[in-house]
């Protein structure tokens, strides 16, 4: 009889222990998988240790031990370096190491836990090559790769699983999700469009990050790492300026003539209308000279937000508290919602005064594409949003139309930054304040990324980008308008360590959700007072508590949303944190409640 410690590859809420111990039949190796009872039910378990039955460790426990239900290997099938990544992972963002292990072991069937425990490794170099999105794949340069993404078929899946354990793969291209795979002997990761938002994960908790996986492979297994961006992230920018990360950097090399567009001085020449007259004239010129265009939008829909003109009345979504959005669908017009998918039949009553004063303000996509057709009724206008090609087959064909001069006017959304098009003589942006008026850290960094990045459609320096706003002395538009990155990225570290934010602090997103406000606000707060209260009584200094505070969108899915900021200042600025600082700031979360969503190194704080 045996005494096994593992962890279930499951979420396990903190603080409580993230290791369990059960009673085994048999003698199992470190690493190796198996079945236990957690909470009524049967779940998978990493093993972590094996030792003799001991009478008097049972006596002294003040738990029942329970037997394992099922041994799945008796070897292992888990390498000790990926151990110690999941265990790390967990740590870093305060989760369980089960939901990493989980991701590193991503089938279960016992043929393939039979191939995986007797895989036999070969010691050929491999070289990882990671992107943000499918649609990068396709554009990766030089020898033929192994593509690596969740969209496979799973046989498949499981093949290059299998492959990459035995060394047989020494090129792998994929997204994220291929860091996790069980390496044989790789030396060298590159991570390319290193600020792209796709690289984190966001559909579910953590919200890990593919850098931190990465950079903790590259010390666990001695392996050199790349980043390259032709725009890297502030706080990337700053790591490679002090030389602890290997950047390469490309800057955008197209300088197009770029004019902002003020839009307060189109209303006062009574020109309501969303184009411009300078945009207005531009399309016509070129369209005339057969010369395509693009036209940037960064919302879709056709209007962005509906209210009363008698009583101020917004029409929100009741599950959600956001403006509804009117799409134009197959099922004819429509008010949705973004982000529970609340549909109602548009109409010009107000529910409030009853009067017949309901409009509908703002611009996306659809209103874009509409207006356009009313101005050139003659171009061939097409549209790349996650509306009208939801698919990458579908973005991809539009794609194809574009380069084939099939298209005159196409108007986009960011997801058009994934693909190659031929280049233009003219672009636009809409409206550049629906970025640079969000109240987050983060918002001029986004809004200097999008110019540039839409400045590499352009053909060449006789090409033009227009750029429309009601800000047009903002100072970010200046200097991405003027292609001074040095000086942009100066000024945004300068604004950052005066007011802390990161690369000169951590931060962590505690969210509380509930149906009942009262409720949601007063986790947090019994959370804030428990903080307090430590920070004070053990003098910790580098820590700083903003909250809690109702979310930018107050209310999703019928549930009250309310976040709790901190700021965490580490001994030592780099790329992840130390072993101490790590320690010292886990000790602090631990006096978080369950029931929280902890957000490590955040997208946004909104």
């Amino acid at each position: 009889m045996y005494i096994i410690d593992v962890a279930p590859l499951r979420r396990i809420p903190r603080p409580a222990p993230q290791l369990l111990s059960y009673l085994s039949q048999k003698k199992l190796e470190t690493g190796a998988l198996a079945k236990v009872p957690l909470r009524k039910k049967d779940v998978l378990a990493v093993v972590l240790g094996c030792r003799d039955f001991d009478k008097q460790e049972i006596k002294r426990a003040d738990f029942v031990l329970k037997p394992v239900s099922i041994i799945l290997t008796e070897s292992a099938v888990f390498a000790l370096w990926q151990l110690k990544l999941a265990f790390w992972l967990g740590e870093y963002y305060f989760t369980s190491p089960g939901v990493f292990l989980k991701m590193m072991l991503p089938f279960t069937g016992k043929k393939f836990l039979r191939l995986v425990a007797q895989n036999q490794k070969m010691a050929r170099r491999q070289q990882l090559w990671i992107v943000p999105t499918l649609a990068d794949l396709d554009r990766l340069p030089g020898q033929s790769k192994t593509a690596v993404h969740s969209s496979l078929k799973n046989s498949r899946l499981q093949e290059l699983w299998l492959k990459a354990q035995k060394g047989q793969l020494t090129k792998i291209a994929g997204t994220k999700i291929a860091a996790f795979l069980p390496w044989a002997n790789l030396r060298q990761i590159t991570i390319l469009k290193e600020s792209n938002a796709h690289h984190r994960s966001w559909d579910q908790y953590p919200h890990w990050r593919v850098h931190e996986v990465v950079f903790k492979i590259a010390r666990l297994l001695k392996t050199s790492v790349a980043l390259e961006s032709s725009l890297p992230s502030v706080e990337t920018f700053y790591y490679a300026k002090n030389k602890q990360i290997n950047l390469k950097t490309s800057w955008p090399r197209k300088n197009p003539t770029v004019k902002i567009i003020d839009q307060r001085q189109e209303l006062s020449r009574k020109n309501a209308s969303i184009f411009s007259r300078d945009l207005q004239g531009a399309i016509s010129h070129h369209l005339k000279k057969k010369f395509p265009v693009i036209l940037f939008n960064l919302r879709r829909g056709a209007a962005t937000f509906i209210l009363c003109r008698r009583c101020g009345l917004t029409v929100l979504c009741p599950n959600c508290e956001v403006s509804l959005v009117r799409h134009n669908t197959r099922r004819g017009d429509l008010w949705l919602c973004h982000h529970c998918g609340f549909s109602k039949t548009p109409t010009k009553i107000c529910p409030e005064c009853g009067a017949d004063q309901i409009r509908e303000f703002g611009v996306g996509t659809q209103k874009v594409e509409a207006v356009a057709k009313i101005f050139w009724p003659q171009a061939r206008v097409a549209r790349l949003d996650s509306d009208a090609t939801p698919t990458l087959a579908r973005q991809q064909e539009i794609v194809r139309r574009f380069n084939r001069d099939q298209i005159d006017i196409l108007i986009a959304t960011p997801v058009i930054f994934s693909h190659l098009l031929k280049p233009v003589v003219l672009a636009a942006i809409i409206s550049a304040d629906t970025i640079l008026n969000l109240p987050d850290f983060r918002s001029s960094e986004r809004l200097f990324k999008i110019i540039s990045l839409a400045k590499n459609f352009t053909k060449d320096e006789k090409s033009f980008l227009l750029i429309q706003t009601f800000n047009k002395d903002d100072r970010t538009l200046r200097l991405a308008a003027g292609s001074r990155y040095q000086k942009f990225y100066q000024g945004e570290l300068q604004a950052r360590k005066i007011l802390d934010y990161p690369p000169f602090c951590q931060i962590i997103k505690v969210t509380s959700r509930h149906q009942d406000a009262q409720k949601a606000i007063a986790l947090l707060k019994a959370a804030q007072v428990k903080l307090s209260a430590a920070q004070k009584q053990q003098k910790l200094t580098d820590f700083t508590i903003f909250g809690p505070l109702p979310g930018f969108i107050p209310k999703e899915r019928g549930r009250y949303i309310y976040n709790l900021v901190i700021k965490f200042k580490p001994s030592r600025k780099r790329p992840i944190l130390g072993s101490q600082d790590l320690r010292r700031r886990n000790e602090f979360l631990n006096y978080l409640p369950q029931g929280v969503l902890v957000d490590v190194d955040p997208e946004s704080i909104l």
